[in-house]
């Protein structure tokens, strides 16, 4: 999944947004990434996991070329008070985002 990770491209996103670098360090943490308790989290069936979707993040960074139009802060309101239109005023891209990914993961797992 995070095969040939470029961790100085992550760094120099990271720092040019103004996040913490340490939010790298969900690649290599020891927490299993499981799109069921994402989509869980979602629909409020479980508490938000920080570290799940701070390796989700890192995930959307390594797809997304290590530029992602939203912050790791940004991801986990909006997964919080999703599906409230309210997330969508603060940054539509995000809210875009985790809407096509419940969407998918619908798909998966119904």
């Amino acid at each position: 999944m995070y095969e040939n990770y470029n961790f100085y491209k992550a760094l120099q996103f990271l720092k040019r947004t103004g996040q913490p670098d340490y939010i790298v360090k969900g690649v290599t943490g020891q927490l299993v990434y499981m799109e069921l308790d994402v989509l869980d989290m979602i629909e409020k069936k479980k508490f938000l996991n920080y570290f799940m979707i701070e390796k989700l993040y890192c995930k959307i960074m390594q797809d997304m070329d290590y530029n992602v139009p939203f912050t790791l802060n940004e991801l986990m309101w909006c997964i919080a008070y999703y599906p409230k239109k309210k997330q969508k005023l603060y940054n539509d891209k995000v809210y875009e985002y985790v809407d096509n990914l419940y969407k998918r993961l619908l798909v998966l797992y119904p």
